[in-house]
């Protein structure tokens, strides 16, 4: 017989490290900048159920959903990039009047292809893997994000030693693919 070791030897044997990543996303490029953390969302299609007179099967799902994308960032001297993020999320969502979101549409950066309303919204993130060397493997385009959520900031007088502030923002997005080194889609 022949070993089953022989059949399966993968193409690479180094392991993934978490600190090899970039984060990039055009419109907030201090929060770039200054990232922590950042995670890859959940992915799930979920299950049916298929009722026949025996029993109830379970059959894969049709619709595929995605988590949050989650962001921990460093908040810089000046909080230009905490006033980036609150600054979408208020033109977005807090206008006293309808030609408040108006003008901050207006006076978001021209993004190629987002030229109604909606992509005017959104823009669209890149998670870049990175193997040992700091060489992209894969990236991760997230499509139309948004932020929903961002933490509040925490100043405390207690630490003797100095541990930086930093912020939790969470992104929504319609939808992600993965993309390889050569940039095609997997």
């Amino acid at each position: 017989m022949t070993s089953s070791n022989a059949m399966f030897s993968p193409d690479s044997k180094n392991f993934l490290s978490p600190v090899g990543f970039k984060f990039l996303i055009e419109r907030i490029p201090t929060v770039e900048f200054f990232c922590q953390t950042v995670n890859l969302p959940e992915i799930s299609i979920g299950s049916r159920q298929l009722e026949t007179r025996v029993k109830a099967y379970n059959t894969p799902g049709d619709k595929m959903t995605f988590g949050d994308l989650n962001l921990t960032f460093l908040i810089n001297e000046n909080m230009d990039n905490y006033y980036e993020i609150y600054k979408w999320m208020k033109g977005l969502s807090n206008p006293k009047e309808e030609e408040e979101f108006f003008n901050y549409l207006a006076g978001v950066k021209k993004e190629v292809g987002r030229q109604e309303p909606f992509r005017k919204a959104t823009t669209d993130a890149r998670l870049l893997v990175l193997d040992s060397n700091f060489n992209t493997i894969t990236t991760t385009v997230f499509m139309d994000v948004f932020p929903v959520s961002l933490s509040g900031v925490r100043f405390s007088a207690d630490p003797t030693d100095i541990d930086y502030v930093t912020a939790d923002v969470t992104f929504q997005y319609t939808l992600l693919e993965f993309e390889d080194n050569d940039g095609n889609k997997v």
